[in-house]
């Protein structure tokens, strides 16, 4: 299935070193969030450094880069 907005929810930002914003995103169909552009969608909401927590999924990933609409995150790995 293709990326949800409806499903993605900012839980806490930081206006600390330019603004970080924590997001939740329910993805219940097991899609794989970290393909190229998954997250298009919510260019406009997110920042790179942000973090999504993919609670069906892959965990963790961070905003690496946004360029012309395009999103571009990657796994963050365990501590």
């Amino acid at each position: 299935m293709a990326f949800n907005k409806d499903e993605l929810s900012q839980m806490a930002y930081t206006g600390a070193n330019g603004g970080n914003a924590f997001w939740y995103y329910s993805n219940t169909d097991g899609d794989t969030v970290t393909s190229s552009g998954y997250f298009d969608d919510a260019a406009a909401e997110l920042s790179v450094g942000d973090l999504v927590y993919d609670v069906d999924g892959a965990g963790f990933v961070g905003v690496s880069a946004i360029s012309d609409g395009v999103v571009t995150v990657a796994t963050v790995p365990a501590a």
